[in-house]
């Protein structure tokens, strides 16, 4: 059993009876037991003398608590290269690029990229629109060689458009 200490903000001061227990300036005048501990703990946030919270949430998380193996730990393989440093719009990545490494590796893949950068997010796409805000937009892409394909932005053929053949048809209409 064990003298109470209300934490919580703006009753750190109270005085009187909560919950049976008498406090003044916020300490209990008696000693309490665990039962009744964990019982206004579970209202209110409190601490016993030895400035533990005595609330059953906590005594399950201190039951659960353990330190990581950290051999375990260090000889696990996530599959993903680390990346180190930032990326430049000159030597970063397209989005495509971006797209295949999250196929392959998921957002766990992503995440190994936009770390270093300071990005963070839970989608896939966002991550992927960050890193390419962060790098200053897509890559310039590299000078392709000259293969004699014409540029398919450029309009060669001399076809009639859609409109301008139903003007010819509708004259040719009027004419007979």
């Amino acid at each position: 059993m064990k003298k109470l200490r209300i934490t919580e903000p703006g009753w750190e001061t109270y005085t009187g009876n909560y919950g049976g227990i008498e406090f003044v300036d916020g300490v209990s005048v008696n000693l309490v037991s665990p039962f009744d501990a964990s019982r206004l703990a579970a209202l209110i946030r409190i601490e016993d003398s030895d400035g533990k919270n005595p609330s059953v949430s906590q005594l399950i998380v201190d039951s659960r608590s353990f330190e990581a193996d950290q051999e375990m730990v260090s000889s696990m393989d996530t599959g993903v290269k680390r990346i180190e440093g930032t990326i430049s719009r000159d030597t970063g990545y397209t989005r495509d690029q971006l797209g295949e490494i999250a196929d392959k590796g998921g957002i766990k893949a992503i995440r190994v990229i936009a770390e270093p950068l300071g990005i963070r997010g839970t989608k896939v796409t966002d991550i992927i629109d960050k890193i390419i805000a962060g790098q200053g937009g897509e890559p310039t892409p590299e000078p392709a060689a000259d293969d004699g394909v014409v540029n398919a932005d450029v309009d060669t053929d001399d076809t009639a458009t859609g409109a301008e053949a139903a003007d010819a048809g509708a004259g040719q209409a009027s004419e007979v």
